[in-house]
């Protein structure tokens, strides 16, 4: 069973319940054969919660489960880095 991390950055006008039900839906999905290590929701723009899912214990990860691309070219990179470094894969909602 893989270690899932899942990070959501809302858009500018989404809702918060908007984006617990998109999250919502992804655990459906995802629990049957992964275990959830944790979920980290940012509002637009910001990257706090992200600092704190790549300030986690990587290495226990397996995939990172991300609903859009970073547009933050510093936090793009850290992920891409870290994800190289930790061995975890970085999977988009879409892709399930």
């Amino acid at each position: 069973m893989a270690n899932v991390a899942i990070y959501y950055q809302k858009d500018g006008n989404e809702s918060s319940e908007h984006a617990i039900l998109d999250i919502k839906r992804l655990i459906q999905l995802l629990e049957i054969h992964h275990s959830i290590k944790g979920v980290f929701i940012d509002r637009n723009k910001e990257s706090i919660q992200l600092m704190d899912l790549l300030s986690s214990p990587l290495s226990e990860i397996d995939f990172v489960y991300i609903n859009n691309p970073i547009n933050n070219e510093f936090d793009k990179e850290l992920l891409n880095q870290l994800s190289r470094n930790e061995n975890f894969k970085i999977k988009y909602f879409d892709d399930i």
